[in-house]
């Protein structure tokens, strides 16, 4: 009989040794027998085909009949995924560009799909996208969305602690921004990787490029990356624990920073944690509004309502939290799944803590429903992980001691009230 454990193991080659597209099937790698992963990393495979002959070979080398059938074979496939899935979504307009051949809705619906399947926790996948997102940017010589895809591919590495890769590319997104002269972009790149030196603990080397980022506000006189900086600088005193810092960086960054910019939303979900950490909840509170009132993107909208959940949950308010819970379990019907089953999640955590098991278990429960369905692994697991501590019985870990917040941020916590008056706290 064959010994299998003594067969030589065959690791993953590199990217550049392998045929093309196969890193949308790494994700694969001990789950083959999983038959719904299995369809969803095949489609990936199948859409990343035609990008990738679509760079190998020049316009007039590409025979327009076979590449629109190719499109086709891969667009009929498409109703294996369901009909609200946001990937199928994502895809559907993906492939749509790519038989249109304009290129910016080629490269932003490639970025499209690899952030759908992020956040569907399949990172290899993704990585895949964002890479040939910015191949095919680089062949369009689109400079604006390189930097897209590099600051996603850059943000992928940092989750996945793959600390050196993600410093890699963030210094490489940085150079070329340096190179045309678009200082937005430089102190983007800059900023993510301060915020990777802070999560990898060197918070001292995340302070000096921030430093640097100002110096660079300061001497063009750009209130715009003066503000992107202070995003930044929020961010990192957060991760370093310093909350009374986040509160004054993050409050210079909104004087500076436009109502409709993502790092505008990102200081107000910064600056609502760093509140809740100081026993500020009504402060909180409103920068969670600002971020539901503001946000185009669905899920910061909907990850906003759940920490308002949680708010009323740590501030022992019954009221508010059978309100704010009751309203937003009744949006989820409304939603898409990946979207519902995020929302359910959080509601079965803050159903957990606030002591009512039953109703932890029916949003759990739910959750893992529509993460299943939508093909959200992360979802999933961390559903099922919350529901084994509850059917253990286990106590919920208790909540971080409150600091006593400096006068500087009582003083911002009244000043963001004032602000965003027409912000009023959504429940």
């Amino acid at each position: 009989m064959a010994r299998y454990d003594r067969i030589a193991r065959l690791d993953c080659p590199p990217r550049d040794q392998a045929f093309p597209a196969w890193m949308a099937l790494r994700d694969l790698k001990g789950r083959e027998r999983e038959p719904d992963l299995g369809r969803r990393a095949r489609l990936r495979f199948l859409a990343l085909r035609p990008a990738l002959r679509l760079l190998r070979h020049d316009d007039d080398q590409l025979e327009p009949g076979s590449f629109q059938q190719q499109l086709d074979g891969v667009s009929n496939e498409l109703a294996e995924l369901p009909s609200r899935d946001p990937e199928r979504s994502a895809l559907s307009a993906y492939l749509r560009d790519l038989g249109t051949g304009d290129p910016a809705d080629i490269v932003v619906g490639a970025l499209a799909v690899g952030g759908a399947v992020e956040a569907a926790g399949q990172p290899f996948a993704a990585g895949e996208f964002f890479r040939t997102a910015l191949e095919l940017a680089e062949r369009f010589d689109r400079v604006d969305l390189e930097q897209q895809a590099l600051r996603r591919l850059g943000r992928l590495f940092g989750d996945r602690q793959c600390w050196a890769e993600a410093a890699d590319v963030l210094e490489d997104a940085a150079r070329r921004a340096q190179g045309t002269g678009h200082g937005p972009d430089w102190a983007r790149a800059r900023v993510l990787l301060a915020a990777v030196r802070a999560r990898q603990g060197d918070t001292a080397g995340a302070r000096r490029v921030l430093d640097e980022v100002l110096d660079r506000a300061v001497a063009d006189g750009s209130d715009f990356v003066r503000g992107i900086a202070g995003a930044g600088r929020c961010r990192v005193e957060l991760t370093a624990g310093d909350p009374d810092a986040a509160l004054d960086a993050g409050a210079d960054a909104l004087d500076k920073l436009p109502g409709s910019s993502d790092e505008r939303v990102d200081v107000l979900m910064d600056m609502a944690a760093a509140f809740r950490r100081l026993g500020l909840p009504a402060a909180a509170e409103t920068c969670y509004a600002g971020v539901v009132r503001s946000s185009g993107d669905p899920e910061r909208r909907a990850e906003a309502l759940v920490e308002l959940v949680l708010v009323a949950v740590e501030a022992a308010d019954a009221g508010a939290f059978h309100e704010r819970r009751g309203r937003l379990a009744d949006s989820t019907e409304r939603t898409d799944p990946r979207t519902a089953a995020l929302v359910e999640l959080g509601l079965g955590r803050a159903c957990h803590r606030f002591g009512d098991r039953p109703a932890a278990r029916e949003h759990l429960a739910a959750a893992m429903t529509k993460a299943r369905a939508a093909g959200q692994e992360p979802v999933l697991d961390a559903a099922t992980a919350l529901l084994h501590d509850i059917e253990g019985e286990r106590t919920v870990r208790p909540a971080p001691e409150l600091r006593t917040p400096a006068a500087s941020s009582r003083r911002i916590a009244e000043r963001v009230k004032e602000l965003n008056r027409a912000l009023a706290p959504a429940g």
